[in-house]
């Protein structure tokens, strides 16, 4: 690998580190989590990790960002039954007798 190529390699390793760690932060993980996340998922310690891990780990990353974003949508939406509710019955009179409304 020439220097330049070396460098261009380091450059793009460190962003994707830094985009990693800041992806991490999105969901309150600190270096400790993030280094046992790595272990577990590629296999590697995390400043052992190259571009492919970093990679990987990034996509893992952004599914657990779009799981917690959707259930966040969900709790800030109202269920449909509780917005579509049944309107009220119109009250009975109880002494005119079965199915006669009131008026």
């Amino acid at each position: 690998m020439s220097d330049v190529d070396h460098e261009r390699y380091a450059v793009t390793e460190t962003a994707l580190r830094e985009r990693v760690v800041e992806a991490a932060g999105q969901l309150g993980w600190g270096l400790d989590s993030i280094s046992r996340f790595a272990r577990a998922l590629t296999g590697k310690a995390w400043d052992e990790c190259g571009e492919e891990e970093l990679h990987e780990m990034l996509q893992e990353y952004e599914v657990l960002i779009e799981v917690v974003e959707a259930k966040r949508a969900r709790e800030r939406v109202p269920e449909r039954s509780a917005q579509a509710t049944p309107p009220s019955e119109p009250a009975r009179d109880r002494n005119a007798g079965p199915g006669r409304m009131t008026s």
